[in-house]
């Protein structure tokens, strides 16, 4: 399965990434980290680029620059997702 990571937190992401790789090491080839986006935009082209199985989201990420006003802007990006045609 394809993998997106989408936070702001570039430890994050460094840590999600090393764990996966870590899994494929082991022998389990089932997961693959295909990028990493740090704005919803970013992570939007991407989708766009080569879809993912899996994204992995923070849904409280105020940086994505999505939503007007505050709150969760990683929700935003989660719907926009949703209402895109499969």
């Amino acid at each position: 399965m394809s993998i997106l990571i989408v936070d702001h937190d570039a430890q994050f992401c460094h840590g999600v990434r090393t764990l996966i790789n870590f899994w494929t090491a082991k022998g389990d080839n089932s997961f693959a980290v295909v990028g990493e986006a740090k704005s919803g935009h970013q992570a939007l082209e991407l989708i766009e680029q080569q879809p993912p199985t899996i994204v992995l989201l923070d849904v409280e990420m105020l940086e994505l620059g999505l939503a007007s006003g505050g709150g969760h802007h990683g929700l935003s990006l989660l719907s926009k997702l949703h209402a895109q045609p499969q």
